[in-house]
């Protein structure tokens, strides 16, 4: 609730929750940890340690970074609890967030181990001016995704980061256990019902530790047939969803009424299409395929919806989608990596890790077999409608009542532009590439003394993480900030890692870190950023294309060759985010606001192994 203290879960009822959670009550003494053999670990070591201590991190949330609030530096430690309070801001953005394990070297196994929630901002039921109605809980379609993987690579991988970080916790796994599992809520590939023709909203979260998602709508075509037991389609949906939860509609009147318009030009679309680009194919074909749009990205809403075959999803962001699929038969959310050749890779990069998989199966039934519609979609707006007129109908007063007393959704930067705002005389934007070497390095670690792992060295603008050296910028409260996320290079294989990182105030283009990343290779793996407390506004998008034709590292970044309606996928030039990928090879840049709280937050890669390695930032905000 909006000016109060937030509250989670899950509100949804598709698959049945499975989440790890650890208890934040009352502050007491606990135990610091060791690695094999009793050896005190540094408390900020760039690698997995510290499994049984953790802090907790509300993402996306505009709340205070201060001690008591969304503090991720203070540990609480093994046997210990502590309590979070959160004053949430009257003008918060209303949408949809998360809360995740954030304490350094620890923040990316307890993750993946399940430790996540969702969190909804949404309307107070005693605000003056709120709807008639919304005192009554929605249904509001989350779905809580979340990836795990026990059969490769090092700090993305369960087992090993287990073992890595010293962590004794059995995992259970057998001869039979699966190497990748995708889950909705806990559950393996749950089923939801919808009607066709009608608007469903999906409120995602990416709760994942490393993957990347790509998510369409697709038609599941292996079980779409007229060959199984001599049922159509529509058969096979009606026998699918007997039992499977059914989603709620959308009935805002108001993001119906934004639609209008932009289906006009969809009344000679073809489903099939669109069904192949969400594939990655070229059209071609006769399946039927359902409509996305965006509708909000990390819990602000986009100025209008825009239409979406294919939605880029990095870990830690969110997404609300709406679907509507034009007959009955059965869908299935899905995860793919783009086709080869796409232009897709243009922006991910060719090196990045995207999950593949169907998330969630869609039974669409016709409407003879849904029976009354499902219950009503109202986090934002309205109540349901009390004389079971269709929404926006002009008989429906509720939803038109509703409407008129709605609270502006995207609430902080509803009016917030800072495309052509004036940055603070001498202070120069900030410049942060992405760092990642090439030769693994070790580093201790373990369940023996004397043990230690090998490690892909990561940093940002020009250093590995290290909170005892300060923040990296501090920020004048109310200040206008521009940074650029740099993702154009690897290190240089010959560089001498970490003993190749500048002093302190040494900038990075005059040392040998700087020379480094100059002469390294281009950037194949994307590294998506976050920011605490603060979303930040997208104001320029530089995805260059490889010249084939000179320079080394196979062709030299040609600037003019920008292929920036690639990053589409994710984001466009004005949206507010918290957090997203970054051009590979690329960059982008961001403004954001330091409003409201003063105080030492953090920004990093949000793949979780990459942060827990070195891959963060501090900065803080400081009292005029």
């Amino acid at each position: 609730s909006s000016g109060s203290s937030g509250s989670s879960g899950s509100g949804n009822n598709v698959g049945s929750a499975a989440h790890a959670k650890h208890s934040h009550e009352s502050k007491k003494a606990g135990k610091r940890e060791t690695v094999g053999g009793g050896t005190p670990l540094p408390l900020y070591l760039n690698a997995l340690h510290r499994p049984n201590s953790t802090s907790l991190h509300v993402h996306g949330m505009h709340v205070s970074p201060l001690p008591g609030a969304d503090d991720i530096y203070t540990a609480v430690l093994p046997s210990a609890n502590a309590t979070y309070t959160y004053l949430i801001p009257q003008n918060h953005p209303l949408g949809i967030y998360y809360y995740h394990p954030h304490l350094h070297g620890s923040s990316g196994l307890q993750a993946h181990g399940g430790m996540a929630g969702t969190i909804v901002v949404a309307r107070s039921a005693d605000a003056p001016d709120a709807p008639p109605g919304s005192d009554n809980e929605p249904t509001l379609n989350l779905l809580l995704i979340q990836t795990f993987n026990v059969g490769g690579g090092t700090v993305r991988n369960y087992k090993w980061a287990s073992e890595a970080s010293g962590s004794n916790f059995p995992l259970g796994l057998t001869a039979g256990t699966p190497t990748v599992v995708l889950t909705v809520n806990g559950a393996v590939e749950p089923v939801a019902a919808v009607r066709a023709g009608a608007w469903t909203r999906l409120r995602i979260v990416h709760a994942g530790h490393n993957d990347l998602l790509l998510l369409s709508i697709q038609p599941a075509l292996a079980l779409v047939s007229t060959d199984n037991g001599g049922r159509d389609a529509a058969g096979m949906a009606e026998a699918l969803a007997s039992g499977a939860a059914p989603l709620a509609e959308e009935r805002d009147s108001r993001v119906l009424a934004q639609l209008a318009p932009l289906l006009a030009p969809l009344a000679a679309f073809s489903y099939s299409s669109y069904a192949r680009a969400a594939a990655g194919d070229k059209p071609s074909g006769k399946s039927p395929g359902c409509e996305v749009f965006v509708l909000a990205r990390d819990g602000v809403e986009l100025s209008a919806p825009r239409l979406q075959a294919r939605v880029l999803v990095s870990p830690g962001s969110r997404a609300e989608l709406l679907v509507r699929c034009s007959s009955a038969g059965i869908f299935d959310l899905r995860t793919d990596p783009p086709k080869v050749g796409f232009s897709d890779w243009t922006h991910i990069g060719t090196g990045s890790d995207i999950a593949s998989g169907a998330l969630m199966r869609l039974a669409v039934l016709a409407d003879s077999a849904a029976g009354p519609p499902p219950a009503r979609d109202a986090l934002r707006y309205g109540a349901e409608a009390s004389n079971g007129g269709s929404p926006g109908h002009a008989a429906d007063e509720t939803y038109a009542a509703a409407a008129e007393h709605a609270q502006p959704a995207r609430g902080l930067y509803a009016t917030m532009d800072l495309q052509t705002a004036k940055l603070p005389s001498g202070v120069l934007p900030l410049h942060i590439p992405m760092l990642q070497g090439k030769v693994p390095i070790q580093r201790p670690g373990g369940r023996e003394a004397g043990q230690t792992f090998p490690y892909a060295w990561y940093g940002m603008r020009d250093r590995e993480y290290n909170e005892a050296e300060g923040a990296s910028r501090t920020v004048t409260l109310g200040a206008t900030e521009e940074w650029k996320l740099i993702n154009e290079r690897t290190l240089n294989p010959a560089t001498q890692l970490p003993s190749g990182v500048p002093p302190p105030g040494t900038p990075l283009e005059e040392s040998p870190l700087g020379e480094s990343l100059s002469s390294g290779a281009f950037a194949d793996g994307n590294h998506p950023f976050h920011m605490h407390v603060n979303h930040f506004q997208i104001v320029a998008i530089n995805a260059p294309a490889r010249s084939q034709q000179n320079g080394a590292n196979g062709g030299g970044i040609n600037a003019t060759l920008t292929v920036a309606a690639t990053a589409a996928i994710d984001y466009e030039v004005g949206d507010w985010r918290d957090t997203i990928s970054i051009p590979t090879p690329g960059s982008v840049t961001i403004r954001w606001q330091a409003n409201d709280f003063v105080g030492k937050a953090m920004a990093h890669c949000h793949i979780f192994g990459h942060s827990d390695t070195g891959m963060s930032m501090d900065f803080e905000v400081l009292g005029i």
